[in-house]
């Protein structure tokens, strides 16, 4: 065998699309979602990065049996010891560097796709789309509490423009798939000089925005879980003002390098978001005042006095 053809089938080995599927004590879920994830039927080669932060329970073990059984598609980044809890990046240590591919899509331990043809479809899309950075889809929500299944059709525009995501962020992780060039530039070069947000993903769909054109499908090809404990579902009242309010220091910091729009309406939608919010917390209309006024209070004090 000649070196052309060495060279030739390593070529031919690496994968179109990389799968990043992060997990940690996801045991009672994890077998659901890598088993949409290698029933993907595509006509290019695909991988599944599946990094475990060390859980406690049988997730290890159920991620091994997938490797074994599909030692081509599923890649184990297992820790022996946990990497968030020690304030490590994940992404950017373990995970990004291993990447190859010309696109990555991404699926959380607890969630799964429907539809085996997402990664086909998008692929074909993006390819024959050059001015697109990434393309997503709708999604389903799944309370895995009660075991109610909602559609989460919000939007109906297909075409997202950089001016919609200061709006709102109208992309679930689990559905994207994005072009790696730009996951790895953000990743890499921008994302180190960011602050601290609590919505991790929502920063990289304004940059690849930014960097291209977003195309939304209308139908739904992946299901979300949502688990108690989530940031943005949680009891704690205050715990969802600052979620809200930490969606809004992503737009200003975009805004502010960028120059999309007046920062004053920004503001302007967000006084009226807290509003909204603090009323929807609240069983009456004295503590929805005091929350609001409490969620006023800390934007002065972190954008104004502490200069955010």
């Amino acid at each position: 065998m000649n070196l052309t053809t060495i060279m030739r089938n390593e070529m031919e080995r690496v994968p179109l699309v990389t799968v990043i599927t992060l997990t940690y004590n996801h045991g009672s879920y994890i077998a659901e979602c890598l088993d949409s994830l290698v029933k993907q039927q595509t006509d290019f080669l695909f991988e599944v990065i599946v990094h475990d932060d060390a859980s406690t329970d049988c997730t290890p073990d159920i991620i091994r049996k997938y490797h074994n059984e599909y030692p081509d598609i599923i890649r184990p980044v297992l820790q022996t010891e946990n990497q968030y809890s020690r304030g490590v990046a994940i992404g950017q240590t373990f995970i990004y560097p291993r990447i190859r591919s010309r696109y990555v899509a991404y699926c959380e331990g607890d969630d799964y796709w429907t539809d085996p043809m997402k990664l086909q479809k998008q692929v074909d899309f993006l390819e024959s789309h050059p001015e697109y950075s990434m393309c997503c889809t709708e999604v389903n929500w799944l309370i895995q509490k009660t075991g109610q299944m909602s559609d989460l059709h919000y939007y109906d525009k297909q075409e997202l423009e950089l001016k919609d995501f200061m709006l709102e962020n109208y992309v679930s992780t689990l559905t994207v798939l994005a072009r790696t060039e730009y996951v790895l530039d953000f990743n890499f070069n921008v994302l180190p000089g960011l602050p601290h947000f609590m919505m991790g993903d929502y920063p990289l769909w304004i940059y690849l925005a930014v960097k291209g054109k977003v195309r939304k499908f209308p139908e739904a090809t992946a299901v979300y879980r949502e688990l108690s404990g989530s940031m943005s579902h949680s009891r704690d009242k205050f715990k969802r003002i600052m979620f809200e309010i930490s969606a809004y220091d992503i737009r200003y910091w975009f805004n502010r390098k960028y120059g999309i729009e007046s920062p004053w309406r920004i503001w302007k939608r967000e006084r009226r978001a807290l509003r909204h919010l603090s009323r929807s917390l609240c069983p009456t209309r004295t503590e929805s005042r005091k929350l609001y006024c409490k969620a006023l209070w800390y934007c002065f004090k972190k954008r104004v006095l502490h200069k955010y």
